[in-house]
């Protein structure tokens, strides 16, 4: 099983946030919190529902108000991964 890159759940996260508020990528700070994007409820779980699809884990849409960066959301899932702690 390979490992979850920070740095490409990040662009992808980016991707994802972008597409749901409907700007540019290169709008996208992954360091503000997502509520500054105009990120509510609705398109948390749509997020968290992505996130699940993508990387194959259980993620309750909460995780989104608890991490609510970008950056912090992918600490998440590279931490909650199952490849966690396992060598490439």
């Amino acid at each position: 099983m390979s490992t979850v890159d920070r740095a490409t759940v990040t662009t992808w996260l980016i991707e994802r946030v972008a597409f749901y508020v409907e700007r540019e990528p290169a709008d996208i700070d992954p360091t503000k919190h997502l509520a500054m994007y105009g990120m509510d409820s609705l398109y948390a779980l749509g997020l968290a529902g992505d996130v699940e699809d993508e990387y194959g884990i259980d993620l309750d849409a909460a995780v989104v108000w608890d991490h609510p960066t970008i950056e912090a959301i992918a600490a998440y899932v590279e931490k909650t991964h199952p490849s966690a702690g396992v060598p490439d």
